[in-house]
C-alpha cells in the first residue's frame, strides 16, 4: 500500500467514494470498517494520518528478519491510549 502523498490521496477519494455510494443505497457509512495496510517504514504519524482520514483497522505488513519491533511497540502502546 502507498504511503505517499499521492497514495494517501487516493485513499481520501476511495473513502469519498464509498461514503457517497452508501448514501444513494440508504447505508450508514460508520457500519463499514475501513482498512488499510502499511509497510515498513511506518510510524506513528502516518497511522494517525490514515486514522484521521477515516481508516479505523490498520495492517501492518512485515518480514523477517528486518520486522521493526520497537516500531510495532510504539504503535500498540499509541493504539492502547484510547482504550482498543
Amino acid at each position: 500500500m502507498p504511503t505517499s502523498g499521492i497514495g494517501r490521496y487516493l485513499y481520501r477519494q476511495k473513502n469519498q467514494i464509498l461514503d457517497e455510494w452508501c448514501e444513494k443505497v440508504g447505508r450508514d457509512p460508520n457500519e463499514i470498517e475501513r482498512s488499510v495496510t502499511v509497510s515498513p517504514p511506518f510510524d506513528q504519524a502516518m497511522v494517525e494520518d490514515y486514522v484521521a482520514r477515516g481508516f479505523d483497522h490498520i495492517i501492518i505488513r512485515h518480514s523477517a528478519p528486518e520486522f521493526d519491533a520497537d516500531a510495532l511497540h510504539a504503535l500498540v502502546m499509541w493504539r492502547d491510549k484510547f482504550g482498543e
